[in-house]
């Protein structure tokens, strides 16, 4: 005999207690013992009216994206660029990063 699995809004509301799952308080000690979290510096975030300083940050849930774009991307992209703009069709075989491995 088998038992039925647990209904994952079960499990969210054993991990913070008595708050409800669409509260401020539930999302707030979710935050807390996120263990990614100490991540997130490194990543931009958009104003949400953008353009305007001051303005607040994206709240960002888009999964079907690149998402959110890493701070040493475009240092990394550059990088490439150069490489291509200095070895040309041998960026594909010399180092570092070979195109073609």
């Amino acid at each position: 005999m088998s038992t039925a699995a647990e209904h994952p809004a079960d499990t969210l509301r054993g991990l913070v207690g008595e708050h409800p799952i669409d509260s401020v308080e539930f999302a707030q000690k979710m935050d807390s013992q996120d263990p990614l979290a100490q991540y997130r510096d490194e990543f931009h975030f958009p104003d949400v009216e953008e353009g305007k300083e001051g303005s607040k940050k994206v709240v960002y849930f888009c999964g079907n994206s690149l998402g959110l774009q890493h701070k040493d991307v475009e240092a990394a992209l550059m990088q490439e660029v150069k490489k291509w703009r200095t070895q040309a069709v041998e960026g594909h075989f010399r180092e570092p990063n070979p195109w073609f491995a």
